[in-house]
């Protein structure tokens, strides 16, 4: 590039989706059962018994698919 910086396809972040479990009571646009789309490197992994529970910010959510 004329820059000099050469970012590969293979190294950009990609969104990940989700369906939404459960929201904090702070949260004001999701609700439980929408399909989103998020950053994938803003998520938390928790383990609960055999389940993994993905945490999310509100903030980090790209946009609710229908």
């Amino acid at each position: 590039t004329a820059s000099g910086l050469y970012i590969p396809e293979a190294a950009t972040e990609k969104p990940k989706t989700a369906k939404v479990e459960a929201v904090g009571s702070g949260v004001r646009q999701l609700k439980v059962g929408d399909r989103i789309v998020y950053k994938s490197y803003s998520e938390t992994e928790v383990k609960v018994g055999a389940t993994v529970y993905v945490l999310v910010k509100e903030e980090d959510v790209i946009a609710t698919v229908k």
